[in-house]
């Protein structure tokens, strides 16, 4: 019983973990590019339409994935079914 539990707190640590660290790599990916935007602004070549639709498309890009990631670990935390793990298998099944 207690391996169990051991086991149950391990993958749980082991999801976030993953989770956390690819937020972490999206933000870092965000805000390279606002700073690189914010940049060109300055410099004066960032008002262009090509640099507003690259910015655009990055934060649609960010927020979706943030939404997806979120609502995909409160599955996980709040709702207790199979179902809810099936993006985990290779936590659930280690080689």
């Amino acid at each position: 019983m207690h391996s169990l539990v051991l086991y149950h707190l391990a993958c749980t640590l082991t999801i976030y973990s993953c989770r956390i660290i690819s937020l972490a790599f999206e933000t870092l990916l965000f805000v390279l590019t606002i700073a690189k935007f914010l940049d060109a602004v300055r410099q004066g070549w960032g008002m262009g339409p090509i640099m507003q639709q690259f910015v655009a498309d990055g934060t649609w890009a960010y927020a979706l994935i943030f939404v997806v990631m979120l609502i995909n670990m409160m599955l996980y935390k709040y709702i207790h079914s199979s179902l809810t793990g099936i993006c985990y298998t290779c936590v659930a099944y280690p080689l």
